[in-house]
Parts: structure tokens; C-alpha cells; sequence
């Protein structure tokens, strides 16, 4: 399985089995991917990569895990408080075996 990977830090080839580093803009790298045949694409990483793309309408569900952990620490908000007002849809939830609970949404219609 191919995977793209968007960073600031990293250069060059990368180390990691079928991965290339996407280079420019991210957002119209994805709609270019969208455009293609293949099937879906899974985006694993850090809030900033996530908001991005939701917020480019490049996501068409979002999934949250919430864990049963309080930490004293650490970025607590997906969304800031400028961003427009977008509905989301809950289409799925569950629990794991250890607690957390998976929800996802797509975009309200």
C-alpha cells in the first residue's frame, strides 16, 4: 500500500517501505489522489494535517477516539474558535475492549 507522507522536517528518499514524501502544496496533493481510481484513503496524524484537510473538504468522515485518560497537559481542540460552524453527522459509534470510544461523522448534508 502506498503512503504519502506530509511533513516540514523530513527530506529526501525515505526510509520506510512504499513511502514518498509529498512535496508542496498537501491539500491539492489529496484532491489530485481523490481524483483517482484506487479506493479510500485513510489520513493518520497530528491535528494540524487533520484540520487542514477537513476544513479544505478533502475529508468525508471523521473518526475520534475518546480516551478514559485525563492528562494535565498537552492540545485539547481539533477545531479553533475562528473556524466557521460546520454540523457533523454521527454515522457509527463503538467501545473498545479498553474503553475508549470511536466516533464518526461525516459532514451534515
Amino acid at each position: 500500500m502506498p503512503k504519502h507522507v506530509a511533513s516540514t522536517t523530513l527530506k529526501g528518499p525515505l526510509a520506510w517501505n512504499n513511502a514518498s514524501l509529498i512535496e508542496g502544496d498537501v491539500a491539492a496533493f489529496v484532491r489530485d489522489l481523490k481524483g483517482r481510481d484506487g479506493g479510500e484513503i485513510a489520513v493518520v496524524g497530528g491535528i494540524e494535517i487533520v484540520r487542514s484537510l477537513f476544513l479544505a473538504g478533502l475529508i468525508d468522515e471523521l473518526s475520534l477516539i475518546t480516551h478514559p485518560v485525563i492528562a494535565g497537559a498537552g492540545r485539547r481542540h481539533l477545531f479553533r474558535p475562528e473556524d466557521d460552524t460546520t454540523r457533523l453527522a454521527l454515522i457509527e459509534t463503538s467501545r473498545t475492549s479498553t474503553g475508549n470510544v470511536v466516533s464518526t461523522y461525516r459532514l451534515k448534508p
